[in-house]
């Protein structure tokens, strides 16, 4: 970041979260709260009309949200929240477009530590800077290494996206 404070957006489906991420950025020096979105569609948009420095984005609107980062050169740092305790094997923002994962359930104190680092970095992306490789937020985003077969990571994958038992067994059922 350059002296000027960091332009942040909220795009959280969850009321509490996203309330309790607002209040935590709105008293964050060098921060500032440009939008707060609950849905895609309003998240999209204000990322389009809006020049924004980051990206407080939940793993669900991630996956919802994926258009708007596939192939996009440009896109804010992306903090990814999950209730649960990884984002799976492949999420739809990681690696490539998002800077960290933290879950919804963490200490605030661990919350803001993260978010500080994602707010006072000033490379424009994720992964468009080789400086993001030694950024101590990457191992967050790293899929858990696990002796699964892959129909079970691909399960494992579905459970981190959030997906429900009822919704993973309707898939297989029609696989």
């Amino acid at each position: 970041m350059h002296g000027s404070a960091a332009q942040v957006l909220i795009a959280v489906e969850g009321d509490i979260l996203r309330f309790a991420l607002a209040e935590m950025v709105r008293g964050m020096p060098g921060c500032s709260l440009r939008g707060v979105a609950a849905d895609a569609a309003t998240a999209i948009m204000a990322m389009r009309s809006h020049t924004l420095d980051v990206l407080l984005l939940d793993v669900v609107l991630a996956e919802k949200m994926k258009a708007a980062f596939d192939g996009h050169e440009t896109h804010p740092r992306v903090l990814l929240f999950s209730p649960h305790r990884h984002i799976g094997l492949d999420a739809a923002c990681a690696m490539d477009c998002a800077c960290g994962f933290v879950r919804e359930r963490a200490p605030l104190k661990h919350v803001q530590v993260v978010a500080r680092i994602v707010a006072s970095c000033d490379v424009p992306a994720a992964g468009r800077s080789g400086r993001c490789q030694t950024c101590p937020l990457r191992p967050s985003l790293v899929p858990a290494s696990l002796p699964l077969s892959p129909r079970e990571q691909e399960v494992f994958a579905r459970i981190g996206a959030g997906e429900s038992n009822q919704a993973i067994a309707k898939h297989w059922a029609g696989a």
